[in-house]
């Protein structure tokens, strides 16, 4: 009884769902006769959504051979149509990426030319630099700016102009660059207000660029100074001596006190610095160019001896030291080496073309200071490159009659002043330590004299004005 009643109940289910399916595919059927209907009446097609509803019962269901290639028209019909579609989707893709591959190329190669052209304004910028032509660096830095070029490379320029025209006492001039530099470090120069300018620079000059960046700059527009301890050494060439001129002699016994010098001859940098302070023209200035043009690595020339000395002046006024020109025999016992005296014929070797510039050389123009070497003091280019301006007037029989402690020759009726040292474009016989030369004190217009600084003794062994 109970295996029958579930037999039934089985039965009953199968019944249900095979009615069930014959009603959805006669449902589908009537939906066909419709479709077909108005297709051949009307010309309608299928949809996805009619294709997609009658699909899953297309073999099962019973229509007319019309109605059923109909159906597969219509199927083939929207399986192309999707094809389509997809292949247009591709199409536009591709479309898409090339163009967006066009457009990074583009991008990447106008990128990789801005850098070409600001790498290119970089060098432009530090030959500038170099030629002390500062109108042509501002110009370069103004242009690279609005390239938006590399900020690490161009704000050292900037900050070295803002440190010049600080340090010539232009400060208005330095302000105006310094409102263009700040904005490169990500900010704005705020407006002062009773600030002394002077300190304001100095101290924006330390946090955009550092305290090292500073000294740099420092180095470049001031000279350097050995401090010398003094001492006796032996003045003057023996008179076994082949090549030295009676005006070298006698060979006699000098002290000299402790004293400061230069380790180079003083640069056109260092020099262009003080001219601009005293306001020189741009016509001087022009009138002042040598033929090789202005480099700030090389020797000034073109100088007097009555410049050198107001060079000093200002240096000393500047800095609350004294500078001047050396003396002849400070001069010659660093370029001796003091009191241990090697008896070399140049200052630091024997060998003409490893300590000076010279003949030897065949170099057409001074060439930048502290390239060749140096002697024990660490002191360049006291042999060759220019000759340089001492302190000392000139008398040829002064070795005679010097004092024997701290001599300088202070003779108002000589019409020369003494240089020593030799030159690029002189015979390196010219460049022995004991060498003397005389020229016009107010002689500014040769192209192989120039000059270096001393300073009286001082506890503090910077020369230039503290950061």
């Amino acid at each position: 009884m109970r295996y029958e009643l579930q037999h039934d109940t089985l039965a009953q289910i199968i019944q249900a769902k095979v009615s069930g399916e014959a009603l959805t595919r006669r449902k589908v059927e009537r939906f066909v006769e419709d479709k077909y209907r108005l297709y051949a009446e009307k010309g309608f097609r299928l949809s996805p959504d009619d294709a997609n509803y009658v699909k899953p019962l297309f073999w099962q269901i019973n229509v007319s051979g019309a109605e059923r290639d109909f159906l597969k028209q219509e199927f083939r019909a929207l399986h192309l149509a999707r094809l389509r579609q997809r292949a247009i989707v591709v199409a536009v893709l591709l479309v898409i990426s090339s163009l967006a591959m066009l457009f990074a190329t583009k991008f990447f190669q106008l990128r990789k030319a801005t850098q070409t052209i600001v790498r290119n304004q970089v060098q432009r910028i530090d030959a500038a630099m170099s030629a002390l032509d500062f109108a042509t660096v501002e110009q370069t830095l103004a242009e690279a700016t609005l390239l938006d070029g590399d900020k690490d490379a161009l704000l050292p320029a900037y900050l070295e102009l803002i440190y010049f025209y600080t340090e010539a006492g232009r400060p208005a001039r330095a302000l105006d660059l310094l409102a263009k530099a700040t904005p490169l470090v990500g900010g704005e120069a705020p407006v002062l207000a009773g600030t002394d300018t002077l300190a304001y620079l100095n101290a924006e000059l330390r946090r955009l660029g550092g305290l090292e960046l500073v000294r740099t700059f420092a180095a470049r527009y001031y000279p350097t100074l050995v401090d010398l301890p003094g001492g006796t050494f032996t003045m003057g060439a023996d008179s076994s001596d082949a090549v030295a001129e009676d005006h070298e002699m006698p060979a006699h016994p000098v002290t000299v006190s402790a004293f400061g010098l230069a380790e180079t001859e003083t640069t056109v940098f260092q020099y262009r610095l003080y001219q601009v302070a005293k306001g020189v023209t741009e016509e001087t200035l022009r009138e002042k160019t040598p033929p090789w043009g202005y480099q700030g690595p090389l020797p000034q020339v073109k100088v007097s001896w009555y410049d050198a000395m107001e060079y000093a002046d200002w240096l000393s006024a500047k800095t609350g030291e004294v500078f001047r020109l050396p003396t002849e025999a400070e001069w010659e016992f660093v370029a001796k080496e003091g009191e241990r005296d090697p008896g070399y014929a140049y200052a630091g070797g024997d060998v003409i073309t490893a300590v000076a510039w010279t003949e030897a050389d065949t170099v057409r123009s001074p060439q930048p200071v502290g390239r060749k070497q140096a002697n024990a003091f660490e002191v360049y280019d006291l042999s060759g490159n220019v000759w340089e301006w001492c302190l000392d007037f000139y008398t040829e029989d002064y070795y005679a009659v010097s004092p024997p402690v701290d001599p300088v020759n202070e003779d108002l009726e000589a019409l020369t002043a003494v240089i020593r040292g030799g030159a690029f474009d002189r015979e390196a016989a010219l460049a022995r330590v004991t060498e003397r030369r005389a020229y016009d004190p107010d002689a500014g217009e040769y192209y192989n004299i120039g000059f270096r600084l001393a300073r009286e003794p001082s506890s503090d062994p910077l020369t230039r004005p503290k950061q």
